[in-house]
């Protein structure tokens, strides 16, 4: 209340010093603390074991597999359809 009573002009630093802290407590907590949550929570990029690099081989291979089983080249050019456009 010495702040309101006296003004700003007249009061000392004794009385500034709290409300300077409070404002500056609450920028960081609005402003600044998510941000420093945001960048330290980022997903890291850990390298894959064995086993890992093993399923995506497999994944790879049997992705390969039903594309070209998928693909009908026995059936001659008139007769075969266009590809979708987006």
């Amino acid at each position: 209340m010495r702040i309101l009573r006296g003004g700003l002009i007249n009061v000392g630093i004794g009385a500034l010093a709290p409300l300077f802290f409070a404002v500056a407590g609450v920028i960081l907590l609005i402003w600044v603390w998510p941000r420093v949550i945001r960048e330290a929570w980022r997903p890291a990029s850990v390298a894959g074991d064995e086993l890992t690099e093993l399923r995506g081989q497999m994944r790879r291979e049997s992705e390969l597999k039903n594309r070209t089983a998928g693909d009908s080249n026995s059936e001659p050019l008139t007769q075969r359809t266009a590809p979708t456009r987006w």
